[in-house]
């Protein structure tokens, strides 16, 4: 925000820009500039009105977007979000298996919501920790909510059985980001659990074995026996 502190629509307006500099603290960056004080910064940057609010991308070379909507810090806030990077992927119940074995080396994070877009909050976890974690949101599908039996939204977890639909819920009743931080640190520094599947083998004939996988459309049967039981299949 460029501002001067002689003017009564600067005044107006401070409250606000405090309150919103409080909400989005470590979400975006929020900065003021006295015009009174700094006139040739604020020439340089084109301002010759105060107050004026500039939203700028994480691009060193850009101009800024001067921001004409409502003074309020929700208003602000919805329109600097909307210019933030984002590292989520949109997750449905079709592209589920997709997210979960793309970057097998990193643990998945997952996001329920009904909300249509993506909150800054999360948008900012996922550009903090793009190195470390996968993030995707499930929104508005009934069927992934069934899954995993998610009823209450938002509701964030870290898979922790991806097949099996199971992962460790953020219980914290608010969504705050020094306490997802260290929620999500946790697993940001720890590989992925291997998943505890069985392979089952169809013996063909002798010295063929076919796998019997999730994909397969073969009939698997397992016959369990004391001993080896080679001679069954000589």
């Amino acid at each position: 925000m460029y501002y001067d502190v002689s003017k009564k629509e600067s005044q107006d307006l401070k409250d606000e820009y405090k309150l919103l500099a409080e909400k989005m603290f470590g979400i975006i960056k929020v900065g003021a500039i006295d015009c009174h004080e700094e006139e040739e910064l604020c020439e340089e940057f084109g301002v010759y009105e105060t107050p004026k609010i500039k939203i700028f991308t994480e691009n060193a070379h850009d101009d800024g977007l001067d921001y004409a909507g409502k003074k309020e810090w929700k208003a602000i806030s919805a329109s600097a979000a909307s210019k933030m990077q984002s590292f989520v992927s949109v997750v449905t119940d079709e592209n589920y298996e997709k997210f979960i074995e793309t970057d097998p080396h990193k643990n998945k994070v997952l996001i329920f919501t009904e909300k249509k877009n993506t909150a800054p909050l999360i948008k900012a976890l996922s550009k903090t920790y793009k190195e470390k974690l996968s993030f995707g949101q499930v929104k508005r599908d009934p069927e992934l909510f069934k899954k995993f039996g998610v009823t209450t939204f938002p509701t964030l977890m870290v898979l922790s059985d991806p097949t099996a639909y199971k992962g460790e819920v953020y219980e914290m009743t608010e969504m705050k980001i020094d306490q997802l931080k260290k929620f999500l640190s946790t697993y940001a520094f720890q590989q992925p659990k291997k998943e505890k599947t069985q392979e089952l083998t169809k013996l063909v004939s002798k010295g063929n074995n076919g796998v019997c996988g999730k994909k397969s459309s073969n009939l698997c049967l397992i016959l369990f026996l004391k001993g080896k039981g080679e001679a069954l299949f000589e």
